[in-house]
């Protein structure tokens, strides 16, 4: 029984880290969409 919650415990680590990895790649792709409009807004 012990094993099955750790197994469970596992799999929901991993589902919650794709999914970050996921928004973290749907950010940066935003992020390098935008960031030539921001930085010749931010250039000194």
């Amino acid at each position: 029984m012990a094993n099955l919650l750790a197994l469970f415990k596992r799999q929901e680590s991993l589902r919650r880290d794709s999914a970050t990895e996921h928004w973290e790649k749907r950010l940066r792709l935003d992020w390098t969409a935008t960031a030539p409009a921001w930085g010749a807004k931010f250039e000194p």
